[in-house]
């Protein structure tokens, strides 16, 4: 919000600079709780004060200039006038919203202007009140990238913390002060996570934290040095705290519930590296997880990026075996895209990748490349470039071919749309891209193959908005038909997960709910909740008869957790038969002898004075294994695993060609 006025009544400003009123603060206070339970129209005053009620002693004025505004749970937002001061308050009406059920944000920003303490540098002083009515834990009330500076409640147990966001991401060892439901005042430090002690009582909280930054600017011919943001926040506790609302960034509801009974949700070893829009496939008894973003969300830069590449076998996974993961060689750094799985190898297309610098401006772009993993000889290989650059898409097999859908192309500032559909079959003589036309514009969607036909998920239109949409595509016709809409959810509709189990279609959503179609296609059940997360990925482990969701982000946070959710009648397997294993190295002797050199092994070949341990880190090269001590030693083999590995270890992988 840019601001449009210069509050210039500096007597009334100098009196809050007194000792006596330095922990004055704007607030935004609803009326009385019973009031706003349910975001029924209501209004808010508006007050400057230490704590929740208005003071008498300073003047209302010092606010006349707020702008304001409420935000609905659809985003719709509408300004407020502030009318006339009401003794010693700002009284404002709410408008009728739109869902009497959903909650409602009043966000403003107070800009006192330029304020200089005695002979101190001068600065700027800015107000960003925001209070919340009804569920105070409903993501549609997190302001984000909207403001400087935001405090946001979550879920944490059975209470909530508060997140201290600066420019959209957690400041650690910030101090917050919190007023309590009894009116007591509590000043408590964030962790590393920008988040404060649990609150577990019920009833109205209040809060404030700064957010200075250094910035060099004149207002009104005065120079300043600093802008001092203060943000305050106003919510009740007394419904949601500790429900269905978000979960503490990195935390996603640490032992989030199943729907009923019969579908247990476990934990299991997590993901090499926490990381949301990337790659993850399941084949061959094996799930495959390549790059993504791996540093808090919207901040865009090459480091923030990753091209990693890992495997483990699904059946150390499931027993929480946290060194099952095996780092195969790496590709470009890349996050919007998918790993789709077809013959035996792992193919991926399109992606984006950040060009700038941490700290430079952003400069993200979509890339054509297309790839395929062949895990027999541990190799990747190219595929013909797409038409033309896209991310934020899917990819996914069916029939025998591959099938890129939804997206755009990213070029700096710009977005072009995507409204085609590619298809490529890899088995051709010489394949190529085919494009075929797509009825819409959607990127941050998910498809899967279900009976002969493509069904399109969700995702982001043109117009910004989150549609619940399905699509569906039947390449026999070339032609598109509706699928039943997504269940009621405002965000739920943005980067599900999906994939196909036991002859069903699953989709999971934003709020951490897991969907089947229903057996007639024409509606979805709710099958399970899990935890809250968005760009995540779903493959199923139908040999141990469950779902695994795995990854994602959740309120800034990128996700290392793989939650198995069970699915009875869905097991599979023989018992007693290991899994087909398509990827393993065609010959077995050498397998094992590789296998036996690892586990031999005691010293790491990147840093040879190192010793390694069971708890070390195995790579995977060529159908070759390798243990290696740590992350840095992992990332100097993927760079050039023929440099490190030691002769009489792996002398199958000295021989091997030098392109692969």
């Amino acid at each position: 919000m840019t601001p449009r006025f210069l509050l210039r009544a500096v007597p009334v400003l100098a009196a809050l600079l007194t000792p006596a009123a330095n922990a004055h603060f704007v607030f935004v206070v609803p009326d009385a709780p019973e009031a706003t339970a349910t975001g029924q129209p209501g209004g808010v005053s508006v007050l400057m004060s230490e704590n929740l009620e208005p003071d008498a002693e300073v003047p209302v004025a010092i606010v006349s200039g707020a702008e304001l505004s409420v935000r609905d749970a659809d985003g719709t937002q509408r300004p407020l006038d502030l009318g006339p001061a009401d003794g010693d308050r700002f009284r404002i009406d709410l408008p009728a919203a739109a869902d009497p059920e959903a909650p409602r944000v009043v966000r403003g920003l107070v800009d006192l202007g330029f304020t200089r303490r005695g002979d101190g540098p001068g600065h700027l002083l800015l107000y960003h009140p925001k209070t919340i009515l009804g569920d105070a834990l409903a993501p549609s009330t997190r302001l984000r990238w909207g403001v400087p500076v935001e405090l946001v409640p979550v879920a944490d147990g059975g209470g909530a913390r508060l997140v201290l966001l600066g420019n959209g991401q957690p400041l650690a060892g910030a101090e917050v002060t919190v007023i309590h439901p009894d009116g007591r005042e509590e000043v408590v430090t964030t962790d590393a996570r920008g988040r404060t002690p649990v609150l577990a009582a019920g009833g109205r909280y209040g809060a404030w934290a700064r957010f200075w930054v250094d910035a060099d600017g004149e207002r009104d011919g005065e120079a300043f040095t600093q802008i001092r943001h203060y943000a305050t926040l106003v919510f009740d506790a007394d419904r949601g705290l500790g429900g269905a609302g978000a979960a503490a960034p990195g935390a996603a509801a640490e032992e989030a519930p199943a729907a009923d009974a019969g579908h247990a949700i476990e934990r299991i070893a997590a993901l090499p590296e926490a990381a949301a829009s990337g790659g993850i496939a399941a084949a061959g008894g094996w799930l495959y997880a390549y790059g993504g973003h791996v540093t808090p969300t919207h901040a865009y830069h090459r480091e923030a990026v990753s091209g990693a590449f890992h495997r483990a076998r699904l059946d150390r996974l499931a027993g929480g075996d946290a060194s099952a993961w095996e780092a195969l060689p790496a590709g470009e750094p890349l996050q919007g895209m998918n790993l789709a799985a077809l013959g035996g190898k792992l193919y991926l297309a399109g992606g984006m990748q950040p060009q700038n610098r941490e700290g430079h401006e952003e400069d993200n772009r979509s890339v054509a490349d297309a790839r395929v993993f062949d895990p027999a000889a541990g190799a990747w290989g190219d595929l013909p470039l797409l038409p033309e650059p896209r991310s934020s898409h899917d990819l996914v097999a069916l029939g025998g071919k591959l099938w890129v859908v939804g997206g755009w192309h990213m070029h700096g500032r710009a977005q072009t749309w995507s409204d085609t559909i590619l298809c490529l079959d890899p088995a051709a003589e010489s394949p190529r891209w085919e494009a075929r036309p797509q009825p819409f514009r959607r990127r941050a969607l998910i498809a899967a193959a279900f009976e002969d036909r493509l069904w399109v998920i969700g995702g982001m239109n043109d117009a910004q908005k989150i549609p619940a949409a399905v699509s569906i595509y039947d390449p026999a016709s070339n032609a598109w038909a509706d699928g039943p809409p997504l269940p009621a959810g405002r965000f739920n509709g943005f980067s599900p997960a999906a994939c196909v189990a036991g002859g069903r279609l699953y989709v999971s959503v934003a709020d951490g709910t897991l969907l089947r179609l229903s057996a007639a296609k024409d509606a979805w059940e709710e099958v399970a909740r899990a935890a809250p997360r968005v760009v995540h990925r779903m493959v199923a482990d139908e040999a141990r008869g469950r779902l695994l969701l795995a990854g994602g982000a959740w309120d800034g946070d990128n996700l290392d957790r793989i939650d198995a959710v069970e699915i009875p009648g869905l097991a599979g397997a023989t018992p007693g038969t290991p899994e087909a294993d398509a990827d393993a190295p065609p010959d077995a002797a050498a397998a094992a002898a590789s296998a036996a050199a690892a586990a031999a092994q005691t010293h790491c070949p990147v840093m040879p004075k190192v010793g390694v341990s069971e708890a070390s880190r195995t790579v995977f090269h060529r159908g070759h294994t390798v243990r290696l001590c740590c992350r840095l030693c992992v990332k100097h083999w993927n760079a050039d695993p023929l440099a490190f590995a030691d002769p009489d270890l792996l002398p199958q992988l000295r021989a091997a060609p030098s392109d692969s």
